[in-house]
């Protein structure tokens, strides 16, 4: 009888790192289109909600003459106006005049199909109380701010009946007021929050978005504040926002708009929107171009 030849039972090195390597190549293949297939996924769940927030308000100016909510971000009113405030406001100040709403949820509440459509898909996640506060409307009182704050910043800007002044002033931006618009307000409803320097509500100075920024971190400084991302880079690393930021408007379409063509507009503190602030102020909030293309039939001042 001939002798039999003992070989091991498995793979060799060699044929390991063959297998290896075919794998790596694989996953370099499928990760980028799983990236992209996620990354879609997130845009249609904020057109989705974007569009929600559209048929809500629509439904509730059809319920009170055409006339859109007011807006929350002020602290005063027509009698006694204090100033504009952060656009991404969802809770308003307890300082606000008796009689004013100061929750968008106690507006819209009948309307929308839950809180969870006002915050971005790609922010970071949100505060643990987030729900809470949205339905206790009027009455949040938030236990870990003093108690003449409680209040409560969003992901999105929230641009109907607003204010805020453009070009240092020379211009006001007035979001709408009534569902079929008028011509000297524009027909923004809701975009994504990009801010920059958005020093008197958070402590950090520097770009913020709900979307990824270059290089950017997770920023969860403010208890009133939902958790948004940072970032430090320069100005001109914000091109790789390019086509990725969203707006919806009266007619109820969405529009994907570049970081780069936008506008600055400032948070005014006086109640026509033409004075900005000076000095510690909630900096730049950058609306899509179109919002204001034909800038000449806006309020000059």
């Amino acid at each position: 009888m001939g002798s039999k030849t003992n070989r091991p039972v498995g793979f060799t090195i060699v044929e390991l790192l063959v297998v290896i390597s075919i794998i790596t190549v694989i996953i370099g293949i499928l990760l980028p289109a799983f990236t992209a297939m996620r990354h879609r996924a997130r845009d249609l769940v904020k057109q989705s909600g974007m569009r929600d927030v559209w048929v809500g308000l629509s439904q509730y100016a059809t319920d009170n003459q055409g006339v859109l909510p007011e807006s929350v971000a002020t602290v005063g009113d027509e009698n006694t106006f204090v100033s504009w405030q952060d656009p991404t406001m969802i809770t308003g100040f307890t300082t606000r005049a008796p009689g004013y709403r100061r929750s968008l949820s106690a507006y819209l509440t009948r309307y929308i199909s839950g809180p969870e459509i006002l915050i971005c898909p790609y922010a970071p996640e949100p505060l643990p109380y987030w729900k809470d506060a949205w339905h206790a409307g009027d009455s949040w009182n938030n236990p870990r701010t003093p108690t003449l704050n409680d209040s409560l910043y969003g992901t999105f800007n929230h641009y109907w009946g607003y204010r805020g002044a453009l070009a240092g002033g020379q211009y006001v931006f007035e979001g709408p007021t009534l569902i079929e618009g008028r011509r000297t307000q524009s027909n923004l409803l809701l975009c994504d929050n990009l801010n920059f320097a958005n020093t008197s509500v958070r402590t950090f100075s520097g770009f913020t978005s709900c979307e990824r920024l270059p290089h950017d971190f997770e920023l969860r400084d403010d208890d009133s504040a939902q958790p948004i991302w940072a970032s430090n880079e320069p100005p001109h690393l914000l091109a790789e926002l390019s086509d990725s930021l969203k707006a919806v408007f009266l007619d109820g379409h969405i529009e994907t708009y570049s970081s780069l063509d936008t506008y600055a507009m400032e948070v005014s503190k006086s109640l026509d929107g033409s004075t900005p602030y000076t000095g510690t102020t909630p900096g730049y909030f950058f609306i899509p171009r179109t919002a204001v293309k034909d800038i000449h039939r806006l309020v000059r001042r």
